[in-house]
């Protein structure tokens, strides 16, 4: 397991550097100069451009500001934001919590629904449930975020005034922040349950939205692979022996059908980081998305190109987990160290 570890940790460096230098590279195809928006179109003279240009070390050639850029994240430097001033790292982490508690209870929610109606879907193969599944799914996975992140902000928060429209909590609670994750927060501060479901109701709404599509995805990977299981000799046997349905279907056949499920899981949980991007912007939630948003509209190059790689960074640590998941479970990988 050691070698099939360091195997994949070596092919984040190849990975990591592809992607950083795509980052870089098309960041500054994006129409808009920096300098100018911070100048403002009449607010420098050309010897002002000029002396911010350099002093932004934007001068320089490409080239030389890619093993600029290459050298500082070597040393742990991702760079400053052009506007704010602060590190990229610094931003990164204060806005990391948001999303990953967006993200985690998004998955949660999509994994247990998604498994649960795949189970079911297997089990009534080609009946009317099985097709309502399937259709449900397949509406899910088709569904454009943006859009129907927006129709349920109308159904719900504007027509039943059932949930906040943005936000992570209602201004009234002042939270402290201690481990990011408002639910924990908000259940520690002064004003206790009411900051706790102030932050919830908040939170339904974009989670809902952000574990749509995963949820779809799940279950029909969990009805193909229930179905493919259920086929298996040693299912027919365990049927022979008399045990009960639910023993030979939770038991065997869904706890060998978890593998390909638990790939998917792990590979949706680096999907949501990015799909989070438009879920963050639609319900103004502070997270990581809604940042790299502002500084593609601001060109913001230090932040784009730092985050960009902060967040591949966190999709391949995630997928490593999944192979190394996929590794303990499966014997066959253990014996051939692939």
């Amino acid at each position: 397991m050691v070698k099939y570890t360091l195997k994949r940790l070596l092919f984040f460096i190849p990975t990591l550097l592809g992607l950083s230098f795509l980052s870089f590279m098309l960041v500054r195809l994006i129409p808009g100069d920096p300098v100018l928006l911070m100048l403002g179109e009449r607010g420098g003279s050309p010897e002002a451009y000029a002396e911010m240009k350099a002093a932004l070390g934007l001068d320089k050639s490409l080239f030389m500001q890619y093993l600029i850029f290459i050298k500082d994240v070597l040393s742990g430097d991702l760079g400053s934001s052009i506007f704010s001033k602060e590190s990229v790292l610094k931003e990164f982490m204060t806005r990391f919590p948001a999303t990953a508690e967006l993200s985690l209870i998004a998955i949660t929610w999509a994994s247990l629904v998604g498994i649960v109606l795949g189970v079911i879907a297997a089990l009534n193969r080609n009946g009317f449930i099985d097709r309502f599944v399937m259709t449900l799914s397949l509406v899910g996975y088709s569904m454009p975020i943006f859009w129907w992140g927006l129709l349920l902000i109308l159904m719900f928060s504007i027509w039943l005034d059932l949930t906040p429209v943005s936000g992570r909590v209602s201004v009234e609670y002042d939270i402290e922040t201690i481990t990011g994750f408002y639910l924990i927060d908000s259940w520690f501060s002064e004003d206790g349950i009411r900051a706790f479901l102030s932050s919830l109701k908040h939170l339904v709404l974009p989670a809902f939205v952000l574990g749509t599509v995963p949820m779809a995805s799940i279950s029909r990977m969990t009805r193909a692979s229930v179905l493919e299981v259920l086929n298996q000799d040693y299912i027919r046997t365990a049927k022979a022996k008399g045990l009960s349905k639910y023993v030979v279907v939770f038991k065997h056949a869904l706890r060998n059908a978890l593998i390909p499920i638990i790939t998917v899981i792990g590979l949706m949980v680096g999907t949501l980081l990015t799909g989070a991007i438009l879920t963050e912007t639609i319900f103004a939630w502070p997270g990581l998305g809604r940042w790299l948003v502002a500084s593609l509209l601001q060109r913001d190059y230090p932040v784009i190109q730092g985050g960009i790689l902060l967040i591949a960074s966190l999709i391949l640590l995630v997928n490593l987990i999944v192979d190394l998941l996929y590794f303990v479970i499966n014997p066959q990988m253990q014996k051939g160290e692939l």
